[in-house]
């Protein structure tokens, strides 16, 4: 298992008891020192997910919970994650999405914001959530077959008091909404025999 953006290894832990190896990487040091604290079993190492420090083809099972929506080249993350999978391995990626009912109600806002120059979009790339039909397409475009869509596995009462409470009210909205609305879309998803990408 390679568990990518894989922050505090919360996730490695997990997948240490159901797997041979689980391998965690992120770009930040002070989250990979506290996963080699907390969950030792696991294999750290620190690297930009868009170039992905493996051979082809050596992971059966690739997740990105949380992690692609904070990078800039999107399909670049999916590309590698196509690369290093083995054939029929499977990814699971879990990303926000924004079609979540409260981030539409907050559009209007943020383009008042916007226009009055107290908001201002980063430069130099795609720094943006995307709905839930952009993340099928990037999945897709990259080769991969949407096998399932699945809510959150990422648990309400993770992270700090903000994000607790954050996370709970998502929770309670998203639990009156279908999956194509909710706050965090998780898309199992199986390599597919065909790549319409080309890599990097």
């Amino acid at each position: 298992v390679l568990d990518i953006g894989c922050g505090c290894g919360e996730f490695i832990k997990a997948a240490c008891e159901r797997s041979k190896a689980a391998v965690g990487v992120d770009i930040s040091n002070m989250p990979l020192y506290v996963a080699r604290a907390r969950h030792p079993r696991g294999l750290y190492i620190k690297a930009d997910i868009v170039e992905l420090p493996f051979a082809d083809s050596v992971f059966g099972f690739v997740t990105a919970i949380s992690a692609i929506e904070f990078c800039f080249d999107k399909r670049a993350v999916f590309s590698e994650a196509y690369r290093v999978l083995e054939n029929d391995g499977f990814l699971y990626v879990e990303a926000r999405n924004a079609d979540f009912v409260l981030y539409r109600l907050a559009r209007p806002v943020r383009r008042l914001l916007s226009a009055i120059c107290l908001l201002q979009d980063y430069g130099g790339g795609d720094f943006s959530d995307k709905t839930y039909r952009e993340w099928q397409g990037l999945i897709e475009e990259a080769g991969f077959l949407v096998v399932k869509v699945l809510p959150a596995v990422r648990p309400w009462n993770y992270g700090g008091i903000i994000s607790r409470s954050k996370n709970c009210l998502a929770h309670l909205v998203s639990s009156l909404m279908p999956f194509s609305c909710h706050y965090l879309v998780g898309f199992l998803c199986r390599k597919g025999p065909d790549r319409t990408l080309q890599q990097r």
